[in-house]
Order: C-alpha cells, then sequence, then structure tokens
C-alpha cells in the first residue's frame, strides 16, 4: 500500500520548517511589493537548504530579478540561472506555484528524490550530481516529473510524497550497498 509506505518514511525528513516554505511562497505571489517578494524568495531557498543560506547562495538568490522571474514563470522551462542543477529545478518548483499549486505545481527535483525514482522503478541511473550534461538533467527530470505525477495516490498530499521519496533517497545513499547486497530487498543486480 502505496500510502502507507509515504506515512513510513515521511517523518523522516524532519528538518524543513513548513511554515517558512508556506510564507515564503506567499510572499513570492506578491510581484506588486519587490522587497517581499525578494524576501520570499529568500525564505524559500533557506528553507530548501534546511538552515541560512550561504554568501555565495545569497548572492546568487539576490541576482535573481522580478522581471526575470516572470520571464522564467511564462517561458514554464527550467531557468538557469545557478551553476548547480538542484537549485535551478528548485527554482522551477516555485516558479510553478510550488506545492500551493497541486495541480500545475512542478515536484521538487534533487539527487535524493533521483535516487528513490531509480531504485524503485528498477532503472539504471546515474547519479543526479554526475550529470553535467543539462539535456541529460531536463530529460532525468521529465521521467522523474512523469514518474512522481503518475504514482502519487489520490488524496496524498504531493509534498507528503515527495517527502518520503526524498527520506528514501537519502536511506539508499548511505544504505545501498547493504541493501543491493540483502535478499530481502532482492538483488537489484540483476
Amino acid at each position: 500500500d502505496l500510502a502507507a509506505w509515504i506515512e513510513l518514511w515521511r517523518p523522516y525528513i524532519e528538518e524543513y520548517d513548513d511554515d517558512l516554505y508556506d510564507e515564503g511562497v506567499k510572499l513570492l505571489s506578491n510581484l506588486t511589493d519587490e522587497t517581499s517578494w525578494k524576501s520570499g524568495l529568500e525564505k524559500c531557498f533557506e528553507w530548501k537548504r534546511g538552515m541560512p543560506l550561504s554568501r555565495k547562495l545569497r548572492a546568487s538568490v539576490g541576482r535573481i530579478l522580478l522581471e526575470k522571474w516572470t520571464e522564467w514563470k511564462l517561458s514554464g522551462e527550467v531557468p538557469r540561472h545557478f551553476s548547480g542543477n538542484v537549485w535551478n529545478f528548485f527554482l522551477l518548483h516555485l516558479l510553478s506555484g510550488g506545492w500551493t499549486n497541486p495541480v500545475a505545481g512542478r515536484p521538487i527535483f534533487d539527487q535524493h528524490v533521483w535516487r528513490a525514482y531509480c531504485w524503485i522503478a528498477s532503472v539504471d541511473c546515474v547519479e543526479l550530481q554526475m550529470q553535467r550534461d543539462w539535456t541529460r538533467c531536463e530529460e532525468s527530470f521529465g521521467k522523474y516529473e512523469e514518474w512522481f505525477r503518475s504514482t502519487i495516490p489520490h488524496g496524498v498530499k504531493p509534498q507528503h510524497f515527495d517527502r518520503a521519496v526524498m527520506a528514501f533517497g537519502r536511506f539508499l545513499k548511505q544504505y545501498k550497498p547493504v541493501v543491493d547486497a540483502d535478499p530481502f530487498y532482492g538483488n537489484r543486480k540483476e
């Protein structure tokens, strides 16, 4: 039962302050007050990072202008603002309305959910941080997003599914050699 699996794994992600995320996304919808909007953007990135922004990340986020935000939002494409792909995909998540828009909101995509997807779907994948080719990263996101949307059970909040998948991906990172060798999990190498 997938809903039970989600409830099993979701609590293992504790470091996120959902109030900070909700406040940030709410401020992002205020396109008439650039100061509030910028504050919302910083809050959302701080939420994703799970701690205060580094000087470098704060500077990168600070270089996002409202005009560019609007342009990206209209395009629907993954922005290429950050040197790290994960931050660009998080930006896409925010541009789509985040979890406040369960129909059109794009899922959060990072190395943990990608690893979990690959294991669950029994797909051979290259770790996301090893994918230097932008086109390949976008293709990976497309596969993950399709799987995410087709797999999430009816009535389950997307952020709950995301948390469970992320927690499982973190587990796999730490214990994958043990999981691969344990007959309980099946032989993942076949």
